[in-house]
C-alpha cells in the first residue's frame, strides 16, 4: 500500500465538477488535546489507556497494524456469526477490484462492527466515531471520521480508496431507521465516486441490504416467552449487483448531467425497491442539514 502524503494531492488528474481537489490540513496537537478534553472523564480515561496500550505494544506500527486489524475482524466475524447468527448472501456480487458499498441503516445494531464481521477483511468506512483520539487511531485503519469540513472528508475518502483500500463502506442515510422505510441519503459519496471515476470507470457502487430478523414471541406468558425475549436479532447482509453511474450523468447539470441529489435518490431506490418501497422516506437529519445550508455534505 502506498504511503499517504497529505501535503501532496495524489492523482491530481482525477477531478470532477462536484469536488475540487484540496490539501488536507495538518492536525494540530492543540486541536487534538482540545477534542480530548471536551469529552467526559470516563471517555478520557479509556482513550488514555488505549493510547498507552498501543504505544507499549507498537500495534500501530505499519508492519503489524494490518495483521492486528485482520485478527480483530476475524474475532468480530466469529462473534456475529454465533451471537447474531449472521447470514451473508450474494458474495458473488462483490467486485474483485474494489467497490464503494452503500448500505441502509437499521436501528438497534452496530452497523459498522457487524459489517466488518460480514465482509471479513479490512474495509475503509465513513462513520461517526466521536472526536477523541480513538478517531485518529481508527483513521489509520481506513476510517474517515465525520469530523471537520465536508470537502476535507470527501478528499480523505478519495485518498483512502485510491491509496489504502479499494473497498469502502458508507451508510448514506446518516441516521438509524426512523420508521419511514429507506430514507433519502446524503450525497457526499457521489462526489467521491464522480472524482475517482472522472476519467473512466474504476470503482463501482455496490448496494448492500441489511435486514434484522427477530424471533416470534408467543403472547402467552411462560418460560418460552422469557427466553425468546432475550434472544438477539438475526442479522442478514445481502450484496446486490454492483453498477457504474452512467457517464453522461456525471457531467454538470447545465451540460446534461444529473445533480448529486438525483443520483443519490436513484441509488437509494435500488435498496428501497428490495423492501417493496417505491418512494424514499423523508430524512429528518438531511432536511435539518439543508436548512442550515451545509452545502458541502447534503
Amino acid at each position: 500500500m502506498k504511503k499517504q502524503n497529505k501535503n501532496k494531492i495524489p492523482y491530481p488528474n482525477l477531478q470532477s465538477y462536484t469536488h475540487k481537489r484540496t490539501a488536507i490540513p495538518k492536525k494540530q496537537w492543540k486541536d487534538i488535546l482540545e477534542r480530548y478534553y471536551s469529552q467526559s472523564k470516563e471517555v478520557q480515561m479509556i482513550e488514555s489507556m488505549l493510547t498507552r496500550f498501543f504505544k507499549k505494544t507498537k500495534l500501530l506500527h505499519s508492519k503489524i497494524k494490518w495483521a492486528f486489524f485482520k485478527i480483530v475482524i476475524k474475532i468480530i466475524r466469529i462473534f456475529y456469526k454465533i451471537y447474531h447468527r449472521m447470514e451473508i448472501q450474494g458474495t458473488e456480487n462483490i467486485p474483485k477490484g474494489g467497490a464503494i458499498f452503500y448500505i441502509n441503516h437499521p436501528k438497534k445494531i452496530d452497523v459498522v462492527m457487524s459489517f466488518l464481521g460480514a465482509f471479513g477483511k479490512p474495509v475503509g468506512a465513513f462513520t461517526d466515531v466521536g472526536e477523541g483520539i480513538s478517531a485518529d487511531i481508527l483513521e489509520m485503519f481506513g476510517f474517515v471520521p465525520r469530523l471537520g469540513h465536508g470537502k476535507h472528508m470527501v478528499e480523505k475518502m478519495i485518498r483512502q480508496i485510491l491509496l489504502q483500500n479499494r473497498y469502502f463502506v458508507i451508510w448514506p442515510e446518516g441516521t438509524p431507521d426512523k420508521g419511514v422505510g429507506i430514507m433519502q441519503g446524503f450525497s457526499g459519496i457521489v462526489r467521491v465516486y464522480a472524482t475517482i471515476n472522472s476519467e473512466k470507470n474504476i470503482i463501482p457502487f455496490c448496494p448492500v441490504i441489511t435486514q434484522i430478523s427477530y424471533p416470534k414471541i408467543p403472547k402467552k406468558k411462560g418460560i418460552k416467552r422469557k427466553l425468546l425475549k432475550n434472544v438477539p436479532p438475526k442479522i442478514i447482509y445481502r450484496y446486490l449487483e454492483p453498477f457504474f453511474i452512467k457517464r453522461e450523468w456525471l457531467k454538470p447539470p447545465e451540460k446534461g448531467g444529473k445533480t448529486r441529489r438525483k443520483i443519490m435518490d436513484f441509488m437509494m431506490r435500488k435498496i428501497a425497491r428490495k423492501f417493496g418501497q417505491k418512494k424514499l422516506g423523508p430524512n429528518p437529519v438531511l432536511n435539518r442539514r439543508k436548512k442550515n445550508f451545509h452545502k458541502a455534505w447534503h
